[in-house]
């Protein structure tokens, strides 16, 4: 089955929303033929909305029609911020994804053996992007042990 650029399973809601608006990210999501290869600023928001939305940088890349390297060589450039804002959309899918972990645990669609694939991957996921928030939580036992040195002892 061909999947249209309004399928659910390709694309998040937001996308889809977003696809059918006249808001500026909407402009370069509509298919205009126009085979553009420059990560250039008109796309940044996009890009970031992309992601805040659940989508994978090398999905966001295609979407846009430009290279992943094109997007991570203006992250290691980090013109207008463009790094920290792209940590924000990740920080932000790894609730996307969150919510994704519901949907796919209720839903029917898929057997438990691969809810439960579907479910590590993306736990695994928001762990990485979001670590402040989901990820594993480290219990530090810190004891101190004293030593009281008789008083002969105290200059060695």
């Amino acid at each position: 089955m061909a999947r249209t650029p309004t399928d659910k399973r390709k694309y998040p809601a937001a996308i889809v929303a977003a696809r059918s608006s006249n808001h500026p990210c909407a402009i370069a999501l509509k298919d205009d033929g126009d085979a553009r290869k420059r990560f250039d600023d008109t796309m940044v928001e996009t890009a970031l909305l992309l992601v805040s939305t659940g989508m994978s940088l090398k999905q966001v890349a295609a979407e846009l029609g430009v290279s992943t390297g094109a997007i991570k060589q203006r992250r290691f450039d980090d013109r207008e911020g463009f790094g920290e804002r792209l940590d924000k959309a990740y920080a932000d899918r790894a609730h996307t994804l969150k919510d994704t972990v519901l949907e796919v645990a209720y839903s029917k669609e898929y057997t438990a053996a691969e809810k439960k694939v579907i479910i590590e991957a993306l736990q695994w996921t928001a762990k990485v992007d979001n670590r402040n928030r989901y990820g594993d939580k480290v219990a530090i036992d810190q004891r101190q042990v004293v030593i009281n040195l008789p008083p002969e002892m105290d200059g060695i």
